[in-house]
């Protein structure tokens, strides 16, 4: 139960909603409790303060509860008065005009965003267009919101700077993510200077994302939202709406491993045979791979996304499939240092894709999985596999590994039973 005389905020670290209630909170300087909220495993107290919604933010002050993100600003301005400066103007004609624009900017502009990062090819490109056009207002519109003096720490800072901050002080990252330029210093000198001023800010830098665990996060949703599946994938894999799909002649294949037997039979003469020769060394093959596939990459997962007892249990699992695999494919071990990409094998790009990444979860999770003591003939394929010059090119950066690896622990937790 919240207590007297005290303020909590229910948030996500990660959610522009969030970013802009505390930082109107840093701004008047106001202590405050952050509970960090797991949308996929709502809590109770989440669920009792905004039944309604059931979203964050939530600002509990003395025991009430205060909801969406511009209500609680003003909340804040109008309840601490005499702490740091006022968020809104006095003058009523301007705090009106204030209003309007953090609206437009909160659901113009935020949805004009969401699109260009949710869709693809054609409809991607309009909703560019509407995205620049919509900056385009924003720019003529607040131009008398902007101070020509420059910005030097966030005292200076209003409502709607603190609005515009939250929903695209992270506009490096996007751009980053959709490959496209939207903040252009031509085209949005005033809102490209003012967000450059105002990222720099102390304040400001201290609670946001990192830049890549904010690429890992654009990265993340642009994937996995379900409005993001074209017409295509969804017309070539209709059963499991998943990738990979290879279309081949106009027909698709689906599912990796299966992908990858086609690929060898159909370019026999292209490059080296992926799978052997032998029908029996084939098969074997083929188990290893699915055992790579189901009883090694399973428990990875759960391994990043499980804590305490659970995520321990995990660990046990992986280390225990992967001593399994270490004495088990022994024979498929490389006797010779491996130096190019024509050396490999089937079971080479399998145990590349599930393994190749262990050190950035290594690092993510704090925990050593493939240990050059317990599992040397891994460990040392693993080393030469990752070097080689093809390898490197299609992988992300280790940075942007351990990012991405951040994020999924952070908002893919299993429900709680």
């Amino acid at each position: 139960m919240e207590g007297e005389n005290t303020v909590t905020l229910h948030g996500m670290k990660r959610s522009p909603y969030s970013f802009t209630v505390e930082m109107a909170l840093k701004i008047k300087g106001i202590p405050y409790k952050f509970v960090e909220e797991d949308l996929k495993n709502k809590s109770e107290l989440l669920l009792k303060y905004n039944p309604v919604h059931k979203k964050i933010p939530i600002l509990v002050h003395n025991g009430n509860p205060i909801l969406e993100s511009l209500v609680i600003v003003e909340y804040i301005d109008e309840t601490w008065k005499d702490n740091g400066p006022q968020l809104l103007p006095q003058d009523p004609y301007t705090r009106a005009q204030v209003r309007f624009w953090t609206s437009f900017v909160h659901q113009q502009l935020f949805v004009a965003l969401r699109q260009v990062l949710i869709s693809e090819g054609e409809a991607q490109e309009k909703a560019i267009k509407e995205a620049i056009d919509t900056l385009k207002v924003v720019e003529e519109g607040m131009l008398v919101f902007f101070p020509t003096t420059p910005i030097t720490n966030e005292n200076q800072l209003g409502f709607l700077d603190i609005v515009m901050c939250s929903i695209l002080g992270s506009y490096k990252a996007f751009e980053e993510v959709i490959g496209a330029k939207l903040i252009n210093p031509e085209r949005n000198p005033l809102v490209f200077s003012r967000m450059e001023a105002m990222i720099e800010l102390p304040g400001v830098k201290e609670m946001r994302l990192t830049h890549e665990k904010t690429v890992a996060m654009f990265q993340f949703l642009r994937d996995e939202d379900l409005r993001n599946k074209s017409e295509l994938l969804l017309k070539y894999n209709p059963v499991h709406k998943k990738v990979p799909i290879l279309v081949h002649n106009g027909q698709p294949l689906v599912e990796s491993l299966v992908i990858l037997e086609y690929i060898d039979e159909i370019w026999k003469d292209n490059g080296p045979q992926l799978l052997p020769q032998d029908p029996y060394n084939r098969a074997k093959v083929r188990f290893w791979a699915n055992f790579l596939h189901q009883q090694v990459f399973a428990p990875i997962f759960q391994v990043i996304t499980e804590e305490g007892e659970a995520q321990e249990k995990a660990i046990k699992e992986e280390i225990d499939a992967l001593k399994v695999m270490e004495e088990g494919m022994l024979e498929f071990f490389p006797t010779t240092p491996i130096t190019n990409e024509n050396q490999l094998g089937f079971l080479d790009i399998v145990i590349c894709s599930v393994l190749g990444h262990h050190k950035a979860i290594e690092e993510a999770i704090g925990v050593k999985l493939v240990d050059p003591e317990r599992n040397p003939l891994v460990f040392s394929w693993m080393e030469a596999l990752t070097e080689l010059p093809a390898v490197k090119q299609i992988r992300p950066s280790h940075e942007q590994l351990v990012a991405f690896i951040h994020f999924i622990k952070d908002n893919l937790k299993p429900p709680k039973a």
